[in-house]
């Protein structure tokens, strides 16, 4: 049984107005859609999380770099990548209290982490990538390429 809609009345500033209209949601295209896309974003997102109070915080934390890239038209895909998945993975971290928490979510933590890591590594592998400094992620790239060797002998060897 469908529920009941209740009208309501919301005044918004002109710029609050504005940031709905150029808010980005899927399968919303109407004032009305987004507002109730909105009210439904904490609970889809944060599902996963229990109550999500942590990762909220750090979405909080990383909301005006966040909006900064959403206007900017040349925005970095590493950037993008940072302000939308590091709030999960610091949510996830900090919603652990206990040592044996702690050890029992470092597995799933740990493929996050590496999972955005190559997500890092497939943005520069893009026909052409956006990256506010391609010479840095070179170098970067070249550095790790150093250091998974060192390391993939060193397991080997155990």
């Amino acid at each position: 049984m469908p529920s009941r809609s209740i009208s309501l009345s919301v005044r918004l500033t002109q710029e609050e107005s504005e940031r709905l209209a150029r808010l980005n949601l899927p399968e919303a295209k109407t004032p009305s859609d987004k507002i109730r896309a909105l009210i439904a974003a904490p609970e889809n997102s944060f599902a996963s999380l229990g109550d999500g109070t942590h990762t909220f915080a750090a979405r909080k934390l990383v909301k005006p770099a966040s909006d900064m890239l959403d206007q900017c038209e040349d925005h970095s895909d590493i950037l993008r990548l940072l302000a939308d998945r590091l709030p999960l993975l610091l949510g996830e971290l900090a919603s652990k209290t206990t040592s044996k928490e702690l050890k029992s979510a470092e597995a799933a933590i740990t493929e996050d982490f590496f999972e955005l890591v190559e997500l890092v590594l497939q943005a520069g592998l893009r026909r052409n990538p956006r990256l506010q400094n391609p010479e840095l992620f070179k170098e970067l790239v070249d550095d790790m390429r150093s250091s998974t060797e060192l390391l993939r002998g060193r397991l080997n060897s155990k």
